[in-house]
């Protein structure tokens, strides 16, 4: 009886807390009304019969980034705990709201486990670092391939600052890549250390764990992520085309992509979200002819979009969720 009464008090004081954090989260970002003033001039100014059809398709393409994401949740689930298409959905809305409130979104793992209730859900951290560094791969990748395209056109910065793009980009590809394929070796590796037994145990438990998903897997972890940063980035043009006009799409998207590559290196605190991913655009996009007021409104539109409403929506799934403890350390059976 009072395991059952300490988990309510439990249950309501990590709703309440997470509820605060999200709506103190949500105001500091909004709270400035230079963003909602921004916002609507570039609406009033863009809004024509014309070009609404590319506000149209961006708020078309949340519910598509949706149910690619959620599709490529479950089936890497079903390595460790198989789960309906509804539950995958209501996981992945549930990480989006733990996310938005901690730096890199590193909460997004968090939140996708704490929506299972049985005794090992926090198994389902193993597939969230899957899903987690496939996507960096993948922006990774197509930042790389950017900065390729800018160094064989001569636009948007100095050749110099292109090259050092390319460079850094490729490194981190590089070392992402062989963490992302070679996890469960690199694991075993450092349990061969000088290190306490209890520590090696859990690196040799998480071994298992990230083994069984095999090459093929996670090459098709990767190929649903670059199918969602396409998603993502043609959703952020069709807003800059909405604010200001016609856009060139080959340099735009390029720019996008370029833009994406800095934000996945810099571990951003939720405080400074919109404020930092504006900036970001604007200081590649501004080489394109792409007006501030049409970058900063199409920013905090997707921003909008693709984190808040969603977030929001993870939220309420979140709140009539019960915890219960679980093990990080469990082993996995395939």
């Amino acid at each position: 009886m009072m395991n059952k009464t300490y988990r309510r008090i439990f249950n309501g004081i990590l709703k309440v807390g997470l509820f605060a954090l999200v709506g103190m989260f949500i105001y500091m970002q909004v709270a400035d009304g230079d963003k909602w003033n921004s916002t609507q001039s570039a609406f009033l100014q863009g809004f024509n019969e014309q070009r609404l059809p590319w506000l149209l398709i961006a708020i078309l393409l949340i519910f598509v980034n949706l149910g690619v994401e959620s599709f490529k949740w479950k089936f890497l689930m079903a390595k460790v705990l198989p789960i309906t298409w509804l539950r995958a959905v209501e996981s992945v809305l549930a990480g989006l709201a733990a996310g938005m409130i901690t730096p890199g979104r590193i909460g997004d793992m968090g939140g996708r486990a704490l929506l299972f209730r049985n005794k090992v859900s926090w198994r389902a951290i193993y597939p969230a670092v899957i899903n987690s560094l496939s996507l960096n791969l993948s922006i990774l990748l197509f930042g790389c391939l950017a900065a390729g395209y800018f160094l064989s056109t001569g636009a948007l910065l100095s050749q110099g600052g292109i090259f050092l793009f390319a460079i850094g980009g490729l490194t981190a590809f590089g070392i992402l890549f062989m963490l992302f394929f070679q996890l469960d070796d690199i694991l075993k590796a450092l349990a061969h250390l000088e290190m306490p037994i209890s520590w090696k145990k859990k690196l040799l438990i998480w071994a298992g764990a990230f083994e069984m998903f095999g090459g093929r897997i996670l090459l098709r972890a990767l190929f649903y992520s670059s199918i969602r940063l396409l998603i993502f980035t043609f959703q952020f043009y069709c807003l800059l085309v909405f604010f200001q006009g016609s856009i060139p799409m080959v340099p735009a998207i390029a720019a996008i992509w370029l833009i994406y590559l800095v934000q996945v290196g810099i571990p951003i605190p939720p405080v400074l979200d919109v404020f930092a991913r504006g900036g970001i655009a604007l200081f590649f996009l501004k080489s394109l002819q792409i007006n501030e007021l049409a970058t900063l409104s199409a920013t905090f539109s997707l921003w909008l979009l693709n984190i808040v409403l969603p977030a929001l929506v993870g939220y309420l799934i979140l709140f009539k969720t019960k915890y219960q403890k679980s093990s990080l350390n469990a082993p996995v059976s395939s």
